[in-house]
């Protein structure tokens, strides 16, 4: 039987990641944490917390203000590429090289500038996905939100 290979990630730079964190370090879990610098919907998490996390874990880009790139400017979208990312580098003191689209939105212009940034590859919300095609649309092999279907939460 093949090795299998599991880690998690986790999107939007809430505090209570923090906590999450203790418990996949506890349990030896990897993650990446997507962190945008300033969560424009919710709280988020300051420098001295995303520090903390990037301690023991993979932080990746997740733009400056957790907008959704395709219903920007491509000259907008290009600047919260980029500054988010110059921004989370210069907080943890070295590279960030992975990306994720907030709320999974993306297009092949906003694919261009991620790539264009330096990123080496993006994460989407495209679930059930056992292989990866192109670095810059990995989907998930299993995707928990609180967003609700019908009567049941998915």
């Amino acid at each position: 039987m093949d090795k299998a290979i599991v880690t998690t990630s986790w999107d939007d730079g809430h505090p209570l990641d923090l906590k999450l964190a203790e418990l996949l370090k506890k349990y030896n879990v990897p993650a990446t944490f997507y962190i945008p610098v300033d969560n424009i919907e919710r709280e988020c998490m300051n420098p001295q917390q995303i520090r903390e996390i990037a301690q023991s874990f993979d932080i990746g880009g997740h733009t400056y203000h957790h907008v959704n790139l395709t219903g920007i400017s491509p000259k907008e979208a290009e600047r919260e590429i980029v500054e988010g990312k110059k921004e989370l580098e210069e907080i943890i003191g070295r590279e960030v090289v992975s990306f994720c689209y907030p709320k999974g939105k993306f297009n092949g212009e906003v694919i261009n500038v991620v790539e264009k940034a330096g990123f080496i590859g993006a994460r989407t919300t495209k679930s059930a996905t056992r292989s990866i095609k192109d670095p810059f649309k990995m989907g998930t092999t299993a995707y928990a939100s609180y967003w609700h279907f019908g009567l049941a939460p998915y």
